[in-house]
């Protein structure tokens, strides 16, 4: 048998060979943990041109982002990896250039679901759904205190309950020449999701919807006061696009 001395040494022992195997072994998990990340894969060729991408919900936005007379691109990526607008340099400083390269992307604001891009005359003009975003002064775009608009001009309907697609864009729709707002909006409602097939393969729900709205400003464009909402139509009836509509008026 062991002295109580001798016994409390080898159980100090064990305790100490414990604590450090469990440091280490949590240290292990740990970095085992950050090396499985997803992590951009490197090209280990700084001069390698690739092709640009973002992520998942990609909405590109063509902007002369940094006023030097020549297109970038901003893409506004709501989900995974980047979960941001990020801006993408046109490197070649020539408008003329049909098919620019551009430098990599960096970060500028926290990304919205369904941002858009609106030419208006000699501006640019971003929008999220229920949000105006404008170049402040110093030429800078102000993500973070947009002019909110209300939510309530484009209404949904009773029978539009499930959506996808909102996209807002402003035009002087009337030609009055202050600027109105048009929404498209994607209607899932009928549809459902892609497993409403019986087992003859006939499908059992109804179509998509994607529908045009126009809402008119009966003020200016300082003080703007839009009418509600109605549904563009065409061919004696309203627009209805199967899906996920993206409008753009212009002199096509």
């Amino acid at each position: 048998m062991l002295s109580q001395d001798a016994t409390t040494c080898v159980l100090r022992c064990i305790f100490t060979i414990s604590v450090v195997f469990g440091v280490h072994h949590a240290t292990i998990i740990r970095s085992a943990a950050q090396d499985w990340k997803l992590k951009p894969l490197p090209y280990n060729n700084p001069g390698l041109v690739v092709d640009l991408g973002v992520g998942l919900w990609a909405d590109p936005l063509p902007v002369d982002y940094d006023q030097d007379g020549d297109w970038d691109l901003l893409v506004s990526c709501s989900d995974k990896p980047t979960a941001s607008v990020l801006f993408f340099e046109n490197v070649s400083d020539d408008p003329a250039v049909k098919m620019p390269v551009f430098a990599a992307g960096v970060r500028v604001a926290r990304a919205h679901k369904y941002m858009t891009a609106s030419q208006l005359k000699e501006e640019t003009v971003l929008m999220r759904p229920g949000a105006i975003i404008r170049r402040q002064s110093d030429g800078k775009f102000n993500f973070d205190s947009p002019t909110k608009v209300s939510g309530s001009i484009f209404p949904k309907g009773p029978e539009v309950l499930r959506t996808r697609a909102n996209m807002w864009r402003m035009v002087d729709f009337d030609g009055d020449g202050d600027l109105d707002l048009y929404q498209g909006l994607g209607d899932w409602t009928e549809y459902g999701w892609d497993h409403a097939y019986d087992p003859d393969g006939n499908w059992l729900n109804g179509p998509l919807h994607g529908y045009v709205s126009v809402a008119i400003n009966e003020g200016t464009d300082d003080k703007p006061n839009y009418a509600d909402a109605v549904r563009v139509r065409a061919a004696g009836r309203e627009v209805d696009v199967y899906g996920w509509p993206s409008p753009n008026f212009c002199d096509f």
